[in-house]
């Protein structure tokens, strides 16, 4: 979850809340980046289906936000 801030619309100041979904992890911490840092694999979600499954119970949690499912 993150929140943007724009400072300079034609409204003033505006911000959008927004939750990136990137989708399932399947090997948690699987292996470490150049830089040290432990990686996941993750499994993205394609189908329309399940992403407005998904998109319906975060819309619940976090009322207002764009949710986002990255490809």
């Amino acid at each position: 979850m993150g929140i943007a801030a724009v400072e300079s619309t034609c409204c003033g100041t505006q911000g959008c809340r927004f939750v990136n979904v990137p989708g399932y992890v399947v090997d948690w911490k699987h292996r470490l980046t150049e830089t040290g840092l432990p990686a996941s694999e993750v499994e993205t979600i394609e189908d329309a289906e399940e992403q407005a499954k998904i998109r319906e119970m975060l819309n619940r949690q976090f009322p207002y936000s764009q949710i986002l499912f990255p490809v």
